[in-house]
């Protein structure tokens, strides 16, 4: 009897995800190849009809590092990820996260991502988001201090047959 309290607790107020995945990543430049996988998890709260705060937990192994001079290798990495999506509007939502990963070979990733939805029609679903990202790691085979960083702009027009 309590689990189903607690199942009806979930479905109300609280919202909860775990997972198993994987990824296949060729790079023909480098000729390597590797499938990175790993679990996932997430809970998340609705604290008011238009705030919603979520974390999530991941972890990866077998994810593929580069020196930036032709040397590979594959890394194990955690991520810890808070994030926060609220309903500016009735059409507009406002999604933002940040993600810390940490692993071997003294690896640190910041990352943080910002979205912005718009679901005025009944059909079709208008995107934007961006997202920056340093890292920092040492190259395992060399030894050599890598730091890198990474911007990425999105626009998006989804279609939502199903609404």
């Amino acid at each position: 009897m309590p689990l189903a309290g607690t199942l009806s607790l979930a479905a109300t107020e609280w919202d909860m995800s775990a997972g198993f995945g994987g990824t296949y990543v060729y790079s023909g430049g480098n000729n390597a190849e590797t499938t990175s996988w790993g679990p996932s998890a997430g809970v998340g709260y609705q604290l008011s009809e238009p705030l919603h705060i979520r974390g999530d937990l991941q972890h990866t192994q077998a994810r593929l590092l580069y020196d930036g001079l032709g040397g590979i290798a594959k890394q194990s990495m955690t991520g810890v990820a808070p994030g926060i999506s609220w309903d500016i509007l009735e059409d507009f939502n406002l999604d933002a996260e940040y993600v810390f990963r940490f692993g071997e070979n003294s690896y640190a990733e910041h990352e943080a991502a910002l979205a912005l939805v718009y679901s005025r029609f009944e059909y079709i679903r208008f995107g934007a988001d961006a997202s920056y990202s340093r890292r920092d790691y040492v190259f395992p085979v060399t030894g050599i201090a890598v730091a890198s960083s990474s911007r990425a702009f999105t626009l998006e027009v989804t279609p939502t047959p199903n609404s």
